[in-house]
């Protein structure tokens, strides 16, 4: 009603379109399968941070899952980077 009056929509309705249009662009952007990779990068830091194990080959990818600070930071990096490009 306040629109048919003045011709401006009131405040909350302009506040609630741009969320909608923030939402829907946030969805159509998103790759799921960088919080996957990032989320196997989370894992492989805590793998590394707890006690030593006895089965041999989990000692070794738990010697070699100090690379997942790495993969964090590349997948950040990219995804930080694509956000600043558009």
């Amino acid at each position: 009603m306040l629109e048919s009056i003045s011709g401006v929509a009131p405040r909350h309705e302009v506040a609630t379109d741009n969320a909608a249009r923030f939402c829907a662009y946030q969805a159509r952007n998103r790759i799921p399968n960088l919080d996957g990779l990032r989320g196997v990068a989370i894992l492989l830091v805590l793998f590394h941070h707890t006690p030593m194990v006895s089965i041999p080959w989990l000692a070794q990818l738990q010697e070699h899952s100090k690379h997942g600070v790495s993969l964090f930071f590349v997948i950040s990096g990219y995804i930080v980077t694509t956000l600043l490009l558009r």
